[in-house]
């Protein structure tokens, strides 16, 4: 669900030009952007180290190696999108984040504050690609999961 909110803020400004209608429900949940964003990063953090490294992990990987004969596709589908679901949320906590991140730890050293806003600018022009990856991404999860 989280990747679903962290991929509509993140296209935004697309969703808004295309339905002008939706600017009412993005302005209630733009000041809360940088919040959701950092819970996105965490998140996907939590969610990385869980399917990959986790005991969950061991599992998911047996899924996609096939180790279990018979299991549908749909379970197949599922562990991977669990895995992009987590590296989604990770960048669009990066993304969604970075404002509220970069005046808690950035102001304090310039030179660092400099260099993280260097970066985003690079990764603000896939913002908006990025955002609707993930709320396909994370539908197909959703689906999936139930």
């Amino acid at each position: 669900m989280l990747c679903l909110i962290g991929g509509a803020l993140a296209a935004a400004s697309f969703i808004v030009a295309k339905k002008p209608d939706a600017k009412k429900a993005m302005d209630k949940i733009a000041p809360y952007q940088g919040i959701i964003g950092v819970i996105a990063l965490i998140w996907g953090l939590y969610d990385t180290y869980f399917w990959l490294l986790g005991t969950e992990g061991s599992f998911v990987r047996k899924i996609f190696t096939s180790g279990f004969p018979g299991i549908p596709g749909k379970y197949k589908l599922l562990g991977y999108s669990m895995y992009w679901v987590g590296i989604l949320q990770i960048l669009l906590g990066v993304l969604l984040g970075y404002g509220l991140i970069a005046s808690k730890v950035g102001g304090k050293n310039p030179e660092m504050a400099a260099k993280g806003e260097a970066m985003q600018k690079k990764l603000a022009g896939i913002q908006t690609p990025l955002g609707f990856v993930a709320i396909i991404t994370g539908a197909i999860w959703l689906l999936c999961a139930f």
